[in-house]
């Protein structure tokens, strides 16, 4: 299998796919720390919200679905790729012969 990465991996940030993948991956971490807690001690996490658990259950379950489909969109507002630095054995330094 051959990777091959898009032109534009220096925006990796700025991808929405890869915000939504975060986004979903903090969802789901927050949800397993809740786990944790609830199984370690029930009075620690007695007073969270059932709204919090909501949202924090449909966001760790639609997050990844919004990834797949931002990663098909396109994203015209991306920078254009930066210029590659010189080499060290580029002798073209000035505009003297």
């Amino acid at each position: 299998m051959r990777w091959h990465l898009v032109k534009d991996v220096h925006n990796w940030k700025r991808f929405r796919s890869v915000q939504f993948g975060l986004l979903s991956a903090a969802f789901g971490a927050a949800l397993t720390a809740y786990g944790s807690a609830l199984a370690i001690a029930p009075s620690v996490v007695s007073g969270v919200p059932h709204w919090l658990l909501t949202f924090l259950t449909l966001g760790s379950m639609l997050g990844p679905i919004a990834s797949v489909i931002a990663r098909a969109i396109d994203q015209p507002n991306l920078p254009a790729k930066p210029p590659a630095p010189p080499s060290s054995n580029d002798f073209h330094q000035g505009d003297t012969p």
